[in-house]
């Protein structure tokens, strides 16, 4: 049985008032040009440990977000996406992968750092069955990853004077390698965070079958969305675990505690039976795949995509051909994702009864922030009104014009035609 021992101690970040919070929000995670250079760390803190987190949050965002707060309290929605870094990798690099698409999308990233091992210089999570210290030393980064979410929201919060914003925001969790195996873990949670709405694990992801057994039988439907390597060397395509030998088959012992490897299409198959999938295929247009469906784009990387069929919520794999485990800064899939992205985001606030931002053009950013429907709907119900009165004023006219003529036409003895 695999035991995920939890904490109870709360995260947050030391905001002591709305205009303090607006202040911190503006200095630390606004940037100007969006320069991720010129971010600074948040420090989230218990009891008794501080930890990092950069957030990052799109220019025009972070303009209209602080404006909220001396606006109605319309229920807009808040995207974030939560991007977690390999083993040995750092925040900012996930920023860097994802900020074109967070800009497109409108989108906050939070990108919270990973705790050291010690004998190497890397920092990581406890995923478990990847990597380093923090597994060996049981670190609660699930806990920490819901708390930090919380504490965030809570910033927001009181940023924008609106308890709303806690319930109205959505995230989609995605991660690298070890990332990949904590958005997935994340997921894979008979409890996960309230806000959360899907996962993006990217060459990395959960190997023991008891989690996705004991999610399929308790937890709701879920979006996820997996990419993987198909050359990939230290997360092997078919799975890491020991095969009955003492020593793992990938590199770091990773898996070193399975006694059979589970394959990243079985991961696949195992996420269609939690979606509740009729069944799996795969889809054609992928193999040419990219930006759009079966539209040839040449710069994109050859992959495969499998899809559940007839679904609770999307599922997805795409196997990337020629690629090893090189995605820390830089990801092929990443347009692809995008368009998984804000189709997820706008299923969820439409659920949510929220204000949807319009999906993005080709450009991406272009986009217009929010989109107020109901206003659009009284502009057209007042020119479709005025059409009408228009129209009966011209009848009106043309009718009676006709009848003086016709009088006119009796009294002088002839026929008038109007």
């Amino acid at each position: 049985m695999v035991k995920i021992e939890h904490t109870n101690t709360k995260w947050k970040i030391a905001t002591e008032s709305s205009s303090h919070a607006k202040v911190f929000l503006k200095e630390s995670s606004c940037p100007e040009n969006d320069n991720i250079n010129s971010l600074v760390p948040w420090r989230v803190t218990n009891d008794d440990t501080t930890r990092s987190v950069l957030v990052h949050i799109p220019q025009e965002l972070c303009t209209n977000l602080l404006a909220w707060q001396d606006a109605p309290k319309d229920k807009h929605p808040l995207r974030i996406l939560l991007a977690i870094h390999g083993y040995g990798g750092q925040p900012r690099q996930e920023i860097k992968k994802w900020l074109k698409t967070a800009i497109a999308l409108q989108t906050i990233i939070i990108a919270p750092q990973g705790t050291l091992t010690e004998s190497n210089g890397r920092l990581g999570w406890n995923a478990i069955d990847c990597c380093g210290d923090p597994v060996t030393n049981k670190i609660d980064d699930v806990g920490f990853l819901h708390g930090l979410l919380d504490s965030v929201l809570d910033t927001l919060s009181l940023a924008m004077n609106d308890n709303a914003i806690i319930e109205d925001a959505h995230v989609i969790a995605t991660g690298f390698s070890n990332g990949g195996f904590m958005s997935s873990l994340l997921g894979l949670q008979t409890e996960r965070h309230p806000n959360l709405v899907g996962i993006i694990p990217t060459g990395g992801y959960q190997y023991n079958l008891e989690l996705y057994d004991n999610n399929n039988l308790q937890s709701e439907a879920l979006p996820m969305m997996a990419h993987h390597g198909g050359k990939d060397g230290v997360l092997l395509p078919d799975g890491c675990c020991n095969s009955g030998s003492s020593e793992s088959n990938c590199e770091l012992d990773i898996g070193i505690n399975e006694q059979s490897c589970t394959s990243v299409q079985t991961a696949f198959e195992k996420w269609s039976q939690i979606n509740r999938c009729k069944s799996t295929y795969v889809d054609d247009a992928s193999r040419v795949g990219g930006r759009s469906e079966r539209q040839l784009v040449e710069d994109v990387a050859p992959h495969t995509c499998w899809r559940g069929n007839d679904c609770l919520a999307p599922t997805e794999l795409c196997i990337w051909t020629n690629e090893g485990h090189i995605w820390g800064a830089v990801f092929p899939g990443v347009d692809l994702a995008q368009s998984w992205m804000e189709k997820v985001y706008i299923d969820a606030e439409t659920k949510s009864n929220l204000v949807p931002i319009p999906e993005s053009g080709e450009g991406g950013g272009e986009n217009t922030m929010y989109n107020d429907t109901q206003t659009s709907l009284l502009i057209a119900t007042l020119f479709i009104f005025c059409c009408m009165v228009v129209r009966f004023m011209v009848l009106r006219y043309r009718s009676r014009f006709g009848y003086v003529k016709r009088k006119n036409s009796e009294d002088h003895g002839s026929v008038q035609m109007v």
